[in-house]
Order: C-alpha cells, then structure tokens, then sequence
C-alpha cells in the first residue's frame, strides 16, 4: 500500500509540474460531443459571447474529486449558464483514454467518485485536446473569454469565478463567423409580375443541423415561386450560432411595352403603307408574329385594313396589340431619310422629311415632343411624325433611328521618356492612366 501511495504522489507531483497553456495565450478550439450527445463547440460558445470554464480532469484524481465535491463549478454554471443569467458556460473533460463512463459513474475501483450524478454541466470523455490544450496538472482548469485569449485559473471559488467573469471587458458578441453561406442559385422571375423566381443558398460550419427562417415564411434552404422582392433569410445551426444574410433582391425584367410606328397607303388602291412594332421592356430578343404571317418588327406593301402582332421574348413573355391603317382623304405625301446615329452619347442622327401636296401652312408633330420638320442630333429608338395641313388634311409617317459609329476613337499617349520599375517578381504593372495624354472617344466609351 506504501508503494501504491508513493507511486500516485509521483505522478502528481509530475502531472503538477508539466507545463500548461500560459494565461493570454489564444485558446485552442475543440468541437466535441459530450456523454449524452449533445455537441459543444468552443469558438461557438465564444463567438456568442460566453466565458467558458474548461476543467481537465481524469476520473481517478482525488484532488480533482475534491474540488469537484465542493460545487463551485456547479454553483457557477447554476447561476450563469444557461438556465441562469446565461453568461457562462462550464465544460467537463475527462482527459484520461483508459477512463470510461462506468469510471465516470463511479462503478469500477478506478475511479475517484461518480462524476455524472448531480453535475448540471456537460461532460465530455476524450483526450483528443490533451495536445492543443496540455493539460498537465491536476486538475487543469481554463477560463476562456469570448476573444479567445485564454487563463490558467486553477480551482477558484464560486465566487472567484464570478470575478474573473466580470473582470473581462471585451467585445461580449464577436460577429458571426462560425456559419459559412454560399449562394447557389437566384434565378429571377422571367416576367414582370411572374412568380417564378427562385433562390437556394448552401451552409457549412461547426454545428450538425441548420434551420432556415425566410422573410416570407419559407424554412429550407432552396426556396421557388417567388415574385420580385427582397428575401432575407437567419440561419441558426444546433450550436445556437445564428447568421443572417444579406438581402437578396429579385427584381423583375421591364414590363414589355408596345407601340407602333405607320406610314399609311397613299391612296385607297396603293399598297405601300408599312408599320413598325417598337417593343420595349422583357429580354430580347424578340419573336414577332403578325396577323399578315410577318415575323420580323416591320410589315410593308400594306393597305389600308387592322394588323395585330404577338410578341414574344426570350423569356416566354408576351405582349399582344393592334392597329390600323386608314387612307387619308388628302393628298399630303411625307417622304422621309433616315441617317444612323453615331452613338447614343453624343448623338448625331437624324430623320428628314419633305412635303408634297400639302396646303400651307404645315405643322409637324413628333412623338418625342418636337414640332420641327426634320429632326436632327437625335439618338437610337423609333421616331413617329404626324403632318397636318392648313386643311386638316393629315399623314403619318415613322422611321427607326440605329446606331452605327463611325468615328474612330483617337489615342493619345504621352511622350517618354517613361521610367517603370520591375518588382520582386521581375514584373512591371502599367495602368492606362499612367500612359494616357488625353485619349477621346466620341461616344464616350474610354476607361
């Protein structure tokens, strides 16, 4: 027996004696399932605010059984852990791989007492952290503060405890790293006014399980039949670690929208009235079915008579309209010129007109507001003039104005000498604006 006593006072005096992490030192993290399944994550804990105490002890340790059997870590976790004022968190580990839970139960002869009976605070037997944490003494005890840093307490009071709690005066709530999201899918409606929008978002982090709770009451991670509209969504893993997304928003193609430019037939028996559909809005391209079998934007060799189209865009949606060409009782003839624009930042295009058989005086209205004959310096889109004589005699005419550049833009670059420096990598990096000396574009279009 004198020997056995000998023996087990050498090695705590050895386990005593080993070195442990130092105080302030940046703690480990562990990520670990305790005896009855549940999952306890250290960074987790930290992340959302809690000091946590960490007490390394095998079950054989009779000093260990004697701190243990005066409650101060029990008192502690009762007033401060969760079912208290929810401040701290208290971790048993049994450090020992020969232990196992009958030794934890105080049902073998190696043990020092039943550990499980009346303890409130998980208990989780590994050695797993032995080598991040080096928990050399007996016990080692960890106090852990949320940035981190981390203290060797030893076996503090209840009320010591409390101390150390309060004497920490850093951030108590770091901002959530512990959740990772991914955007896998937004896909946004295809017309305005469409639900079929749809979102699926993936996660990864320390925790087993996630709950999803969207803005508009969905709970899983891929959500579908949506209209336009901002979607938020908190995820909150088994951990009680919580992430919020940012907005997403799903907005909604233009509405598609139709008008029509004519040039009504000369006379009752001419057939050279024509009509163009300008769509706007939805994605293009656009399919085009007329109610004459026409499959482009313009119908010619018209009549007078009703014309319908149909339009259709990449995305499935589809705008419907009619009109009509009537022969005017008059014989105002409008012909009419088209020049392309350069570009739509300094425009330069132009539709020209001339009269013919017509009473003066003549007023001109177009369809973007001006009243002269021609138009000139006007950019890409679709242009409609109405003629109307001193006689009320009246004749519609309507034209599309493209773009089509034709000025080269001109570059400028200074004159050296240029002195440039190669890097570590034997590289240079040259930016344009380094070189530039006033290049232009017409159109604007330079970086």
């Amino acid at each position: 027996m004198k020997q056995i006593v000998i023996i087990i006072f050498l090695l705590n005096l050895a386990f005593s004696s080993s070195a442990q992490l130092s105080t302030a030192s940046v703690s480990p993290d562990f990520n670990f399932f305790d005896i009855n399944g549940k999952q306890h994550h250290l960074y987790s804990y930290l992340s959302q605010g809690k000091v946590v105490i960490v007490n390394f002890s095998p079950a054989w340790c009779q000093e260990c059984w004697n701190y243990h059997r005066i409650n101060a870590l029990k008192d502690f976790y009762t007033l401060y852990g969760p079912t208290g004022t929810n401040q701290a968190r208290v971790i048993f580990i049994e450090k020992d791989e020969t232990m196992e839970l009958s030794d934890l139960q105080g049902i073998t002869t190696a043990t020092a007492g039943d550990w499980i009976t009346g303890t409130p605070y998980p208990i989780i037997d590994t050695s797993a952290a032995n080598e991040d944490f080096m928990p050399d003494a007996l016990p080692t005890i960890y106090g852990i503060y949320p940035n981190k840093f981390l203290s060797n307490i030893g076996r503090l009071t209840t009320e010591e405890l409390f101390t150390f709690m309060q004497e920490y005066t850093g951030p108590t709530v770091q901002p959530d790293t512990m959740i990772k999201v991914t955007l896998e899918q937004m896909k946004t409606p295809s017309c305005a006014d469409f639900s079929d929008g749809a979102l699926a978002i993936s996660v990864d982090g320390p925790g087993t399980s996630y709950t999803f709770a969207w803005n508009n009451g969905d709970t899983t991670p891929n959500i579908a039949g949506l209209l336009e509209g901002v979607y938020r969504c908190t995820i909150t893993d088994n951990l009680d670690n919580v992430h919020i997304i940012d907005p997403i928003t799903l907005s909604d193609p233009d509405t598609l929208s139709l008008t029509f430019l004519q040039n009504t037939p000369t006379s009752e028996t001419s057939n050279n009235g024509s009509i163009i559909a300008n769509v706007t809005g939805g994605t293009m391209p656009y399919t085009y079915i007329w109610n004459t079998g026409g499959m482009t934007n313009t119908i010619g060799d018209l009549g007078e008579g009703n014309y319908s189209v149909q339009i259709i865009d990449a995305q499935g949606c589809q705008i419907s309209g009619a009109t009509e060409l009537t022969i005017p009782d008059c014989s105002v003839v409008v012909s009419i010129n088209v020049e392309a624009t350069s570009c739509d930042e300094n425009p330069d295009g132009a539709v020209n007109i001339l009269i013919d058989g017509a009473t003066p005086p003549v007023t001109f209205a177009w369809n973007n507001g001006a009243n002269t004959q021609s138009l000139i310096g006007v950019p890409s889109g679709g242009y409609e003039l109405t003629v109307t004589d001193a006689i009320g005699c009246q004749a519609t005419v309507g034209a599309m104005v493209a773009i089509d550049d034709r000025i080269r833009p001109a570059a400028r670059i200074r004159q050296g000498p240029i002195e440039f420096y190669l890097n570590e990598e034997g590289l240079v990096e040259i930016s344009a604006a380094e070189i530039d000396s006033g290049s232009f574009d017409n159109c604007g279009i330079l970086d």
